[in-house]
């Protein structure tokens, strides 16, 4: 069977066909990426199949019930069956406000944490991950390159790549936002450093939808503070370039701290918090 080296610096392109002379199965090439190309075998085989964001058989949610209390509770939902979600897992400390979806095949990653003044200051700039195979079992893999500031430190929106988590924006401590885009590598560890690429607005609340396929990172509403201003902001920021993030839209309405999901072609924003009420748009 062909491997990832079978690929353009070896004479194959999108579309090649490659046939294993002893099993008699034929392979067509659908990337061909130097030391990393991509076929499908004619039984539904694949060689090196590429990273999508999109879960296959469930979704997880690293949930909160209110402003007093936080939760570590890792909730599991079946895509496959309507139902209600189950307990599945316990992370490292209760938080809340954490947007976005950055994983790759093996982990769920999140970042971006708001706590209570009782977790350990240290804690609060940590980049923490859970398996997506049972048990999902939670470890601190790294550190936002951002100081950890008591009582708080969290409010990112994240992206990926499936190489690479992204955060964009946080909400400091004293309330103040920042326009960071900062990048980890999805490994342990994993430390996190500034890619230089800011956002076009300093906030926070800004949430995440990563389109893989073309190479982008999307940072969706937001708030900034102070004074108190909600944003209606769609940007857009290359996974693979420093330059600053481009405004390319507007939402219907102005929100923050809403749910993102991804198609191969789409983003959705779903839910928030404008002033004066929560948006069920």
């Amino acid at each position: 069977d062909p491997t990832t080296a079978a690929d353009a610096g070896t004479g194959y392109a999108v579309g090649s066909v490659w046939c294993n002379t002893s099993s008699g199965e034929v392979f067509v090439c659908t990337d061909s990426s130097e030391e990393d190309s991509t076929w499908y075998g004619q039984e539904g085989e694949n060689i090196n199949e590429p990273f999508t964001i999109q879960g296959e058989t469930s979704g997880f949610n690293y949930c909160w019930s209110d402003p007093g209390a936080y939760p570590n509770v890792i909730n599991k939902v079946s895509f496959t069956s309507d139902g209600n979600s189950t307990d599945v897992g316990e992370s490292l400390a209760g938080s809340y406000a954490n947007q976005g979806s950055i994983r790759n095949t093996s982990h769920i990653y999140h970042t971006g944490l708001v706590n209570g003044p009782g977790v350990p200051a240290a804690s609060k700039a940590s980049i923490w991950r859970f398996a997506v195979s049972s048990p999902h079992v939670s470890a601190d893999v790294g550190e936002h390159s951002q100081a950890p500031v008591s009582p708080a430190i969290g409010n990112w929106g994240g992206t990926t790549d499936g190489i690479s988590g992204f955060t964009h924006g946080m909400q400091k401590a004293d309330s103040t936002d920042t326009d960071h885009i900062e990048k980890f590598t999805m490994a342990s560890p994993a430390p996190s450093s500034d890619t230089s690429a800011e956002l076009s607005v300093a906030r926070h609340g800004a949430s995440g939808v990563s389109d893989v396929a073309n190479g982008y990172g999307y940072a969706m509403g937001g708030e900034s503070w102070p004074p108190t201003s909600t944003k209606n902001i769609i940007e857009k920021y290359a996974f693979t370039s420093t330059a600053d993030a481009a405004d390319v839209g507007d939402l219907t309405a102005a929100r923050k701290s809403a749910g993102t999901h991804a198609s191969t072609s789409r983003g959705f924003m779903a839910g928030g918090a404008p002033a004066p009420s929560a948006s069920n748009v």
